[in-house]
Protein backbone atom coordinates (compact mmCIF):
# COMPACT_ATOMS: atom_id res chain seq x y z
CA UNK A 1 0.00 0.00 0.00
CA UNK A 2 1.54 3.48 -0.94
CA UNK A 3 1.99 6.11 1.27
CA UNK A 4 2.04 10.24 1.29
CA UNK A 5 4.94 11.36 1.25
CA UNK A 6 5.66 13.97 3.75
CA UNK A 7 8.25 15.80 0.84
CA UNK A 8 4.88 15.74 -1.35
CA UNK A 9 2.52 17.21 1.70
CA UNK A 10 5.50 19.87 2.18
CA UNK A 11 5.27 20.89 -1.65
CA UNK A 12 1.81 21.23 -1.85
CA UNK A 13 1.51 23.57 1.30
CA UNK A 14 4.79 25.55 -0.24
CA UNK A 15 2.57 26.33 -3.56
CA UNK A 16 2.15 29.83 -3.62
CA UNK A 17 -0.32 31.46 -5.91
CA UNK A 18 -0.33 34.78 -4.38
CA UNK A 19 -2.76 38.16 -4.67
CA UNK A 20 -1.66 41.44 -3.30
CA UNK A 21 -3.91 44.00 -2.88
CA UNK A 22 -4.24 47.43 -1.20
CA UNK A 23 -6.47 47.77 2.31
CA UNK A 24 -7.00 50.15 4.99
CA UNK A 25 -3.31 49.57 6.62
CA UNK A 26 -1.34 49.27 3.67
CA UNK A 27 -1.34 46.27 1.45
CA UNK A 28 -1.96 42.70 1.88
CA UNK A 29 -0.35 39.28 0.67
CA UNK A 30 -2.84 36.48 0.16
CA UNK A 31 -2.61 32.97 -0.72
CA UNK A 32 -5.29 31.19 -2.31
CA UNK A 33 -8.00 29.10 -1.03
CA UNK A 34 -7.66 25.56 -0.49
CA UNK A 35 -10.15 22.66 -0.65
CA UNK A 36 -9.96 22.55 3.39
CA UNK A 37 -10.86 25.96 3.66
CA UNK A 38 -13.50 25.82 1.24
CA UNK A 39 -14.88 22.74 3.22
CA UNK A 40 -15.22 24.84 6.43
CA UNK A 41 -16.74 27.39 5.12
CA UNK A 42 -19.23 25.31 3.37
CA UNK A 43 -19.84 23.19 6.76
CA UNK A 44 -21.42 26.53 8.66
CA UNK A 45 -24.63 26.51 6.04
CA UNK A 46 -26.12 23.57 8.20
CA UNK A 47 -25.66 24.83 12.09
CA UNK A 48 -29.34 26.52 12.38
CA UNK A 49 -28.87 29.85 14.00
CA UNK A 50 -25.23 30.27 15.04
CA UNK A 51 -23.99 29.16 11.78
CA UNK A 52 -23.62 33.10 10.29
CA UNK A 53 -21.16 34.11 13.25
CA UNK A 54 -19.53 30.76 12.87
CA UNK A 55 -19.22 31.42 9.07
CA UNK A 56 -17.58 35.16 9.68
CA UNK A 57 -15.29 33.38 12.64
CA UNK A 58 -14.08 30.44 10.11
CA UNK A 59 -13.77 33.11 7.59
CA UNK A 60 -11.86 35.55 9.43
CA UNK A 61 -9.55 32.47 10.35
CA UNK A 62 -9.31 31.60 6.62
CA UNK A 63 -8.24 35.09 5.92
CA UNK A 64 -5.47 35.27 8.53
CA UNK A 65 -4.16 32.35 7.75
CA UNK A 66 -3.41 33.05 3.97
CA UNK A 67 -2.68 36.35 4.96
CA UNK A 68 1.10 37.80 5.30
CA UNK A 69 -0.40 40.51 8.29
CA UNK A 70 -2.64 40.55 10.57
CA UNK A 71 -3.80 44.21 10.64
CA UNK A 72 -6.32 43.08 8.88
CA UNK A 73 -9.91 45.67 9.27
CA UNK A 74 -13.16 44.59 8.84
CA UNK A 75 -13.93 47.40 6.53
CA UNK A 76 -11.19 44.85 3.88
CA UNK A 77 -13.38 41.84 4.47
CA UNK A 78 -15.36 41.73 1.49
CA UNK A 79 -12.69 43.21 -0.66
CA UNK A 80 -10.46 40.22 0.19
CA UNK A 81 -13.32 37.92 0.23
CA UNK A 82 -14.32 38.88 -3.60
CA UNK A 83 -10.82 38.63 -4.72
CA UNK A 84 -10.11 35.45 -2.93
CA UNK A 85 -13.33 33.70 -4.81
CA UNK A 86 -12.42 35.04 -7.82
CA UNK A 87 -8.29 33.34 -7.91
CA UNK A 88 -9.57 30.27 -6.22
CA UNK A 89 -13.26 29.63 -7.82
CA UNK A 90 -13.28 32.00 -10.86
CA UNK A 91 -15.52 34.92 -11.64
CA UNK A 92 -18.82 33.40 -12.23
CA UNK A 93 -21.25 33.75 -8.95
CA UNK A 94 -25.26 32.20 -8.87
CA UNK A 95 -27.45 34.85 -7.23
CA UNK A 96 -31.16 34.41 -6.96
CA UNK A 97 -30.31 31.22 -9.19
CA UNK A 98 -28.89 33.94 -12.17
CA UNK A 99 -25.11 34.11 -13.42
CA UNK A 100 -23.17 37.01 -12.70
CA UNK A 101 -19.56 37.91 -12.79
CA UNK A 102 -17.71 38.75 -9.79
CA UNK A 103 -15.29 40.96 -11.77
CA UNK A 104 -17.79 44.07 -12.02
CA UNK A 105 -18.19 44.21 -8.43
CA UNK A 106 -14.86 43.70 -7.78
CA UNK A 107 -13.83 46.80 -10.49
CA UNK A 108 -16.78 48.87 -8.44
CA UNK A 109 -15.33 48.31 -4.97
CA UNK A 110 -12.34 51.05 -4.93
CA UNK A 111 -14.66 53.85 -6.64
CA UNK A 112 -16.75 53.71 -3.37
CA UNK A 113 -16.19 56.89 -1.25
CA UNK A 114 -16.31 55.23 2.74
CA UNK A 115 -19.22 57.02 4.26
CA UNK A 116 -17.46 56.85 7.99
CA UNK A 117 -14.57 57.07 9.80
CA UNK A 118 -12.27 54.43 10.78
CA UNK A 119 -12.95 56.34 14.32
CA UNK A 120 -15.25 58.28 16.02
CA UNK A 121 -17.34 59.29 18.89
CA UNK A 122 -20.21 60.44 20.95
CA UNK A 123 -20.80 62.04 24.15
CA UNK A 124 -24.14 62.59 26.37
CA UNK A 125 -23.46 64.69 30.12
CA UNK A 126 -21.00 62.74 31.85
CA UNK A 127 -20.79 59.60 29.39
CA UNK A 128 -18.26 59.37 26.86
CA UNK A 129 -17.54 56.89 24.00
CA UNK A 130 -14.55 56.56 21.51
CA UNK A 131 -15.87 54.39 18.54
CA UNK A 132 -13.32 52.23 15.91
CA UNK A 133 -13.19 49.60 13.12
CA UNK A 134 -12.09 46.71 14.74
CA UNK A 135 -9.64 44.43 12.81
CA UNK A 136 -10.91 41.08 12.14
CA UNK A 137 -8.59 39.20 14.89
CA UNK A 138 -10.13 41.15 17.37
CA UNK A 139 -13.94 40.74 16.12
CA UNK A 140 -13.11 37.01 16.37
CA UNK A 141 -12.62 37.16 20.14
CA UNK A 142 -15.27 39.20 20.20
CA UNK A 143 -17.48 36.27 18.20
CA UNK A 144 -15.73 33.68 20.04
CA UNK A 145 -17.31 34.73 23.71
CA UNK A 146 -21.00 34.95 21.62
CA UNK A 147 -20.64 31.47 20.34
CA UNK A 148 -19.71 29.87 23.87
CA UNK A 149 -22.94 32.31 25.07
CA UNK A 150 -25.42 30.54 22.16
CA UNK A 151 -23.89 26.81 22.94
CA UNK A 152 -24.86 26.69 26.87
CA UNK A 153 -27.59 24.44 27.57
CA UNK A 154 -28.10 21.82 25.06
CA UNK A 155 -31.25 23.04 22.62
CA UNK A 156 -31.00 25.54 19.87
CA UNK A 157 -31.04 29.27 21.60
CA UNK A 158 -34.65 30.89 20.78
CA UNK A 159 -34.17 33.30 17.84
CA UNK A 160 -35.13 36.48 19.68
CA UNK A 161 -33.03 35.67 22.70
CA UNK A 162 -29.93 35.03 20.04
CA UNK A 163 -30.03 37.36 17.69
CA UNK A 164 -30.31 40.05 20.82
CA UNK A 165 -27.61 38.62 22.24
CA UNK A 166 -25.52 38.64 18.32
CA UNK A 167 -26.54 42.09 18.12
CA UNK A 168 -24.90 43.18 21.85
CA UNK A 169 -21.95 41.75 20.69
CA UNK A 170 -21.99 43.04 17.18
CA UNK A 171 -21.91 46.72 18.96
CA UNK A 172 -19.23 45.78 21.60
CA UNK A 173 -16.51 45.53 18.52
CA UNK A 174 -17.00 49.02 17.47
CA UNK A 175 -16.07 50.28 21.12
CA UNK A 176 -12.59 51.46 22.00
CA UNK A 177 -13.46 53.32 25.37
CA UNK A 178 -16.20 54.52 27.71
CA UNK A 179 -15.56 57.21 29.68
CA UNK A 180 -17.55 58.32 33.01
CA UNK A 181 -16.28 61.83 34.39
CA UNK A 182 -12.69 61.20 34.73
CA UNK A 183 -12.97 57.68 34.63
CA UNK A 184 -12.26 55.71 31.89
CA UNK A 185 -12.20 52.06 30.54
CA UNK A 186 -10.22 50.37 27.59
CA UNK A 187 -11.97 47.67 25.98
CA UNK A 188 -9.05 45.84 25.05
CA UNK A 189 -8.05 45.63 28.80
CA UNK A 190 -11.37 44.18 29.78
CA UNK A 191 -13.32 40.81 29.57
CA UNK A 192 -15.99 40.42 27.25
CA UNK A 193 -18.07 40.15 29.58
CA UNK A 194 -17.33 43.59 31.51
CA UNK A 195 -17.99 44.79 28.11
CA UNK A 196 -21.15 43.31 27.61
CA UNK A 197 -22.01 45.00 31.00
CA UNK A 198 -20.92 48.28 30.44
CA UNK A 199 -23.08 48.22 26.99
CA UNK A 200 -26.01 47.42 28.73
CA UNK A 201 -25.82 50.21 30.96
CA UNK A 202 -25.68 52.94 28.55
CA UNK A 203 -27.26 55.85 27.78
CA UNK A 204 -29.94 54.96 24.98
CA UNK A 205 -29.11 58.24 23.47
CA UNK A 206 -25.00 57.64 23.59
CA UNK A 207 -26.22 54.30 22.39
CA UNK A 208 -28.30 55.79 19.64
CA UNK A 209 -25.34 57.08 18.45
CA UNK A 210 -23.13 54.33 18.27
CA UNK A 211 -25.80 52.35 16.02
CA UNK A 212 -25.51 54.99 13.92
CA UNK A 213 -21.96 54.64 13.50
CA UNK A 214 -21.80 50.78 12.94
CA UNK A 215 -24.81 51.38 10.37
CA UNK A 216 -23.09 53.79 8.22
CA UNK A 217 -20.22 50.88 7.74
CA UNK A 218 -22.88 47.91 7.24
CA UNK A 219 -24.66 50.92 4.80
CA UNK A 220 -21.32 50.61 3.03
CA UNK A 221 -20.46 47.08 2.78
CA UNK A 222 -24.35 46.76 1.10
CA UNK A 223 -23.27 48.79 -1.41
CA UNK A 224 -19.30 47.88 -2.40
CA UNK A 225 -21.39 44.45 -2.73
CA UNK A 226 -24.44 45.74 -4.65
CA UNK A 227 -24.01 46.14 -8.32
CA UNK A 228 -26.96 46.70 -11.02
CA UNK A 229 -29.60 46.31 -8.35
CA UNK A 230 -27.96 42.78 -7.33
CA UNK A 231 -26.41 42.58 -4.30
CA UNK A 232 -23.90 39.55 -3.22
CA UNK A 233 -24.35 37.88 -0.05
CA UNK A 234 -20.99 36.51 1.56
CA UNK A 235 -22.00 33.73 2.80
CA UNK A 236 -21.49 29.82 3.01
CA UNK A 237 -22.86 29.35 -0.59
CA UNK A 238 -20.98 31.76 -2.24
CA UNK A 239 -18.17 29.34 -2.08
CA UNK A 240 -20.22 26.77 -3.85
CA UNK A 241 -19.70 26.35 -7.13
CA UNK A 242 -22.07 23.45 -7.36
CA UNK A 243 -25.37 25.65 -7.93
Amino acid sequence: MSQISSGLLKKLKDIETNLKLPITSGEVVLKTLTLKQQKNLLSTAVTGIKGAIEFKKVLNDIILENADTDKIFTVDRSKIVLHLRRQSLGSEVSIDGDIYNVDKYIDKIDKVKKSFDMKGGAKEGKVELKFKIPTLKEENSIISKCLTELNKGKAEPEADKAFGLIYIYELIKYIDSVSVGDETALFDDLKIAERVEIIENLPLTVYKQLATFFKAFTSYETEILTFDEKTIAIEPTFFDTSN
